[in-house]
């Protein structure tokens, strides 16, 4: 199956709107990443936007 820019859109979309939900981005670990039903996808288009999106973040001082 080929991906259209579309579909690349459309996931990426859900991401940017969705994806802080589930980011990582407590470093002392109280607050969990709350899944959203919006983002239950599954393929390639959605491990990448997910790699980028609800990552960890890192800053140095």
């Amino acid at each position: 199956m080929e991906v259209t820019s579309n579909d690349r859109e459309r996931v990426f979309d859900m991401f940017r709107q969705w994806g802080y939900f589930e980011a990582d981005l407590d470093p002392l670990g109280l607050l969990r990443p709350q899944p959203q039903s919006e983002l239950h996808i599954d393929g390639e288009l959605a491990r990448e936007a997910r790699r980028i999106y609800c990552g960890t973040i890192g800053v140095e001082y």
